[in-house]
């Protein structure tokens, strides 16, 4: 019988309540295996001192659509105060005050296990201001298996490309936990923090693991197979395509009204590996191309293994781009601002590429990447 996997939450749980009162970093999936109890509340049920939540994007409940500015204020669950790292909408949204009456923060954060997602590097710049602002205070990340698995796809972010959507020079599907994130972070950076990663138990990276139950880490990711596709699949969002935000299935579709999938699927056909396409039309009731009926293709994952999302990304684009003139970057909103697909990409190359109408780029393999940072992984594959 194979043992059950337990979050660092479940570990911290564990443990002799302190005296230490605590700030809690926490998403919707910050939950512990036996009830599936949001974990700052289980915490003070079971007599620890939290005092303070804060927010990532989407809130602490996932509540906040993306992008979405979320507010200071309670939390209905527990009563506690909740300060927004996201009130801007920008995920920097630290200051000293943040950290007063508090004696150690605690960060459990359910990521996405892609680069795009604003949690790690929202946890990142957390970790910085503790470090300019606080650096006596305690930082216990509770981590938790990354269930796409160890593979690594993309390329690396190039200097001069970071946001809160590329925190730095990581491939775009890094085979990471989020505790491995900060553990890299911190040594890179340099900061004086102490910090604690309470690690996943039972939790042996190789294969993709669909977890369950399954917990969206994001409001759009609400199905596993949306959370596998999500590295190749957000790649649209730097484009005139609909990724699918508006519909019940987002990122798990794409499409536009101008858009003919049979002539697509033709050009695709046996290039996709662990997928299989169908032809649908959709009408998103949000986003890009609100209210309008689009035509394109649903992506059904047949083999999660064999699923190679950048890769899929990249093909699908290209392939779009050299067969409709319709198809568009999305430019940025300031003159001196860099385009979104630039962003999500690491570098201008794929967004070159293609406004050119050329086929996709072909990153460097990064078998080398974990053996460069082994220095931070918690966990051995089997």
């Amino acid at each position: 019988m194979i043992a059950p996997t337990t979050a660092g939450l479940d570990e911290f749980l564990d443990r002799q309540p302190g005296h230490r009162r605590l700030g809690w970093l926490a998403n919707a999936g910050a939950v512990e295996r036996r009830a599936l109890r949001f974990g700052p509340e289980e915490a003070l049920r079971r007599g620890h001192q939290v005092v303070r939540l804060f927010a990532p994007e989407h809130g602490v409940h996932g509540v906040a659509q993306a992008g979405t500015a979320v507010a200071h204020g309670r939390d209905p669950l527990t009563g506690l105060p909740v300060w927004s790292l996201y009130a801007a909408g920008d995920g920097d949204s630290n200051a000293p005050e943040a950290f007063e009456g508090i004696d150690a923060v605690v960060v459990d954060l359910l990521d996405l296990g892609a680069r795009y997602g604003t949690y790690a590097a929202t946890a990142s710049r957390f970790l910085e201001c503790v470090a300019r602002d606080r650096p006596e205070l305690e930082v216990l990340v509770l981590d938790r298996p990354n269930p796409l698995g160890r593979a690594i796809e993309g390329p690396l972010l190039e200097p001069g490309f970071e946001s809160l959507v590329g925190l730095g020079p990581l491939p775009i599907r890094h085979g990471l936990t989020l505790g491995e994130v900060l553990r890299w972070h911190v040594r890179r950076r340099r900061l004086d923090v102490a910090l604690e990663v309470v690690p996943a138990r039972g939790w042996h990276p190789g294969r993709v693991s669909p977890p369950r139950p399954f917990i969206p880490p994001s409001p759009n990711l609400n199905v596993f197979e949306a959370q596998l596709l999500y590295p190749g699949s957000c790649l649209f969002e730097g484009t005139n395509l609909s990724e699918g935000r508006g519909t019940a299935t987002p990122f798990q579709l794409f499409g536009a009204p101008w858009l003919d999938s049979g002539r697509l699927l033709d050009r695709l056909e046996g290039e996709a590996p662990g997928v299989a396409f169908r032809r649908i039309l959709f009408r998103p009731q949000s986003s890009k191309h609100e209210g309008e009926v689009c035509e394109g293709l649903f992506m059904h994952v047949l083999d999660p293994d064999g699923v190679q999302p950048v890769a899929l990304g990249c093909l699908l684009l290209a392939a779009v781009f050299a067969e409709f003139a319709e198809a568009e970057l999305l430019m940025p909103s300031r003159p001196e601002g860099r385009r979104f697909l630039d962003l999500l990409w690491g570098s201008t190359e794929l967004g070159d590429r293609l406004a050119a109408r050329r086929s996709a780029p072909t990153p460097e393999p990064m078998a080398g990447f974990h053996a460069s940072i082994a220095d931070d992984l918690l966990y051995a594959a089997v």
